[in-house]
């Protein structure tokens, strides 16, 4: 049985949820004087992560 996604793919894919909430969590950190972020970031940023991967899943697929 071949495996849906390559190794590679899952680490992208992992990336994708979990980059987002360390970046949101560092930035409420480190801006705690000034209120933090808003939660509205971090899931921003997982669509803006989410298009990157999908687009480099794409160029993976149709590349191999």
């Amino acid at each position: 049985m071949q495996p849906i996604l390559d190794t590679s793919l899952w680490i992208i894919l992992l990336l994708v949820l979990v980059l987002p909430l360390l970046i949101v969590g560092a930035l409420n950190l480190f801006m705690r004087k000034r209120g933090g972020v808003s939660a509205i970031w971090c899931g921003i940023l997982i669509l803006l992560f989410g298009g990157i991967a999908a687009l480099l899943i794409i160029l993976y697929k149709v590349s191999g």
